[in-house]
């Protein structure tokens, strides 16, 4: 787990709100430290659950292609929206899930997001077709496991973004088009990594 800042910087702690459902709403840009991403699925470094892979890999690892559920503290001041990311780092660098205009008082998500373009929970979102490994939905596409390529890192991100509406993309998009988006306007970013061993 690690985070990082681009332009802004943090202020005092709120104590948020409770929603009808029950579920504590963060105070939006009241950020008490850096912006931090956590999971009650795997820790930082852990090999990535089988939940969580892709269902349509090898008969011994073929997984639900859930997405994990994902908790962070809330952005700088400025926060407007958040993003999440999903990357397999090197040697592709592959886009497998991005999770746009994220309302600025969302402190989690659940797992497993709905695979549409404009998920119901939570409001307002947007996701494109990653196009990786066989996927031809919209949403995420998991951990894809191939034989014989060793130990992979995959990494999760949530971007506080200065925009309450990403610019200049479209749930048509490409997902790198959509993360190049998504740095242009971050304010901080965090990240959680897990591995796969293929």
């Amino acid at each position: 787990m690690s985070s990082g800042s681009e332009g802004g910087s943090a202020s005092g702690a709120g104590s948020g709100s409770t929603n009808e459902a029950g579920v504590t709403d963060a105070p939006a840009g009241d950020a008490s430290g850096p912006l931090l991403l956590t999971s009650s699925g795997f820790k930082e470094g852990d090999m990535i659950p089988l939940a969580y892979k892709c269902a349509q890999g090898t008969v011994q690892s073929t997984g639900m292609n859930m997405s994990p559920p994902l908790s962070w503290t809330a952005g700088p001041a400025q926060t407007q929206s958040y993003a999440v990311v999903l990357v397999h780092l090197a040697p592709d660098m592959s886009v497998h899930w991005v999770l746009w205009d994220i309302a600025p008082g969302t402190p989690s998500l659940p797992a497993g997001i709905p695979e549409v373009p404009n998920p119901a929970l939570p409001p307002g979102t947007s996701q494109m077709k990653p196009g990786v490994d066989g996927s031809t939905w919209f949403g995420y596409q998991g951990v894809c496991p191939r034989p014989g390529a060793g130990t992979q890192r995959y990494e999760y991100s949530v971007y506080a973004l200065d925009v309450s509406k990403l610019p200049n993309v479209t749930i048509q998009s490409t997902g790198m088009a959509v993360l190049a988006a998504v740095k242009a306007h971050q304010l901080a970013h965090a990240t959680l990594s897990g591995t796969e061993m293929y």
